[in-house]
């Protein structure tokens, strides 16, 4: 059975609460830090470097009328208190689960609107443990 990318199956669930609004036809970019395997040649002989998993970043827009920009500008406050990071989970439109521990919000610097579709407000996400899951073959 083939899977095909599904954009409506994309969710977003930060400390337990469901993001919605999630921009039509945007991207959800997931990245990972860290986990680079690299060959080496030393006088010694051939070796191998891992680099340390060092989390990640979750990159997403939100419609101008999301209910996650209240959310996330009080979790942004409570992270200038020194409150612990949040757990964030994004379900992909594959199927595809990735889990970030430890996150906190980087709140968008501007946004434009006005335009003729309704304006999409970008929002990233950093943490220091990213993880994936449940992930389907496509062919």
């Amino acid at each position: 059975m083939q899977t095909i990318y599904n954009q409506k199956l994309v969710k977003l669930i930060i400390d337990g609460f469901k993001i919605s609004g999630l921009f039509e036809g945007a991207s959800v970019t997931v990245r990972f830090d860290g986990g680079e395997v690299e060959k080496t040649q030393g006088t010694d002989g051939p070796g191998m470097n891992v680099a340390t998993m060092q989390g990640g970043a979750l990159i997403f827009q939100l419609q101008e009328l999301s209910n996650g920009h209240d959310f996330l500008w009080a979790l942004s406050e409570k992270q200038q208190l020194g409150f612990p990071g949040v757990t964030a989970i994004a379900t992909l439109g594959t199927g595809a689960i990735v889990t970030y521990i430890n996150t906190l919000v980087s709140l968008p610097a501007e946004f434009a609107t006005g335009d003729k579709k309704q304006a999409g407000i970008n929002y990233t996400l950093i943490s220091q443990i990213a993880k994936w899951s449940n992930l389907r073959r496509l062919f």
